[in-house]
């Protein structure tokens, strides 16, 4: 896995500027009082975070390879690996209770663009985590029947329908992902709240969505996922500069390797 930054939250520097404040500056870590009782974040364990991963995943690795026929091939779409400061940035938000992007900056020092997505379930009694987590997830991916290929490229959809979870599964550029799920009672009601941010989001649509081209995976640069065969190495960076290094890097170890023997 590669390393990330660690960023200063105070650092107005890592913000738009239209942004003065950073979610995280000097953040006491507590719950908005509109969220109820009964509050509660789950920690993100390995079952719950490999799930979140898998299935991002998985959406990506059908989207690239065109079993959506709807949609082009991507020929350079990222596999998604765990960030724990977005994941941390998404706990803050999660305390909110609402699945309405912060008012507050949410970049790091790493990613200036995130993107954002949340949703939630209320219900009686108790339900399983993951089961709803599953729900959560499969609501964002289902937006795919109002989306459109040319929605790829301008972000419109169908009748005006609600694409922009679904679009923001599928960036391209995005490689690193934070998620947190928290979960309250209201009004007798249990919530569970799910909210994942993206090391890259589409604010506006000056490029499409993601690279397109008639062979999945053609513009890899460190070759392609082995589990997910249409999306990118893992070793692939979202920074091509760093992936252009790090393949001469491979190429060079590959020489002297044969060097050797």
């Amino acid at each position: 896995m590669r390393k990330e930054k660690a960023s200063d939250f105070c650092d107005k520097s890592i913000c738009p500027k239209n942004l003065t404040s950073h979610i995280g500056c000097n953040n006491p870590n507590t719950w908005a009082e509109t969220c109820g009782t009964n509050l509660r974040i789950y920690r993100n364990t390995h079952a719950i975070v490999h799930y979140i991963l898998r299935k991002h995943n998985i959406f990506r690795n059908i989207v690239a390879g065109r079993y959506l026929h709807k949609f082009p091939p991507s020929g350079r779409m990222l596999t998604m690996e765990w960030s724990t400061e977005l994941a941390r940035i998404a706990e803050w938000a999660a305390k909110r209770c609402t699945i309405s992007p912060p008012t507050e900056c949410i970049s790091t020092v790493q990613y200036r663009n995130p993107g954002f997505n949340a949703a939630y379930n209320k219900f009686k009694g108790d339900q399983d985590i993951l089961k709803i987590v599953k729900s959560q997830l499969q609501s964002w991916y289902r937006e795919n029947q109002w989306a459109r290929a040319k929605s790829i490229e301008n972000g419109v959809s169908k009748d005006s329908r609600e694409i922009r979870h679904f679009l923001q599964l599928i960036i391209g550029e995005v490689d690193r992902i934070g998620c947190a799920i928290s979960r309250y009672t209201k009004e007798e009601w249990n919530h569970q709240l799910l909210v994942c941010i993206y090391s890259d989001s589409m604010k506006d649509f000056k490029k499409p969505v993601y690279q397109i081209d008639n062979k999945p995976a053609s513009h890899c640069k460190c070759g392609v996922n082995q589990q997910f065969q249409n999306l990118c190495s893992r070793r692939e960076s979202s920074n091509l500069e760093n992936t252009e290094k790090k393949h001469d890097s491979d190429l060079d170890m590959v020489e002297l390797n044969t060097t050797k023997n």
